[in-house]
């Protein structure tokens, strides 16, 4: 998991809600890799990330080139911003940044009433025309987790420009996906 997340533990140093996207595609995913080659005495590894776990799989390729990287596969991860209307969501961020846990655990139990909508309201940063009609919302449930209060900054300044940067806005990340050279599936 990526720091920041529930299940996830901040190195002692740092305030877990202090997170940004830069520590993990800086340090998080380099370590990781670096731990499981050490691990298995492989040379690279077999990457798969989830959501903004497969979306830093493309930063990492912009800052550390795909040497690593045998094969890889992202499930539900965006590749860029173009489509994403988050309106609501953007209203709603105040809220959501000083309360994510609550707000996490309303979302959920609230997707009994919106996941049959199969309409975007806004409130989530994806395009409802990926989503397919057989979708259940059992299976919305174990996808919908909210990042720290200050990773959910970062992107909803990246939605609202439509534009994925990241190191202080010098690595334009959606402009590297071209060079991605090793095997690659993506689930959306």
């Amino acid at each position: 998991d990526l720091r920041g997340t529930r299940s996830s533990q901040a190195p002692f140093e740092r305030d877990p809600m202090a997170v940004r996207l830069d520590d993990f595609m800086l340090q998080d995913i380099p370590a990781a890799i670096e731990h499981i080659r050490r691990a298995t005495g492989y040379g690279k590894v077999h990457y798969v990330g989830h959501s903004l776990g497969g979306m830093m799989l493309s930063a990492y390729i912009q800052e550390f080139g795909g040497e690593r990287i045998a094969s890889a596969a992202t499930l539900g991860a965006p590749i860029g911003f173009d489509g994403v209307r988050a309106k609501a969501g953007l209203a709603l961020l105040p809220v959501v940044q000083r309360y994510p846990l609550l707000c996490a655990d309303l979302l959920k139990r609230l997707l009994p009433v919106i996941a049959p909508l199969r309409a975007n309201a806004g409130v989530f940063p994806l395009n409802a025309r990926n989503v397919h009609s057989s979708l259940k919302v059992s299976e919305f449930y174990n996808m919908v987790d909210i990042p720290v209060p200050s990773v959910l900054g970062e992107m909803a300044h990246m939605i609202t420009r439509k534009a994925w940067r990241m190191k202080k806005d010098t690595l334009a990340v959606q402009a590297g996906l071209a060079t991605m050279d090793f095997p690659l599936l993506v689930v959306c």
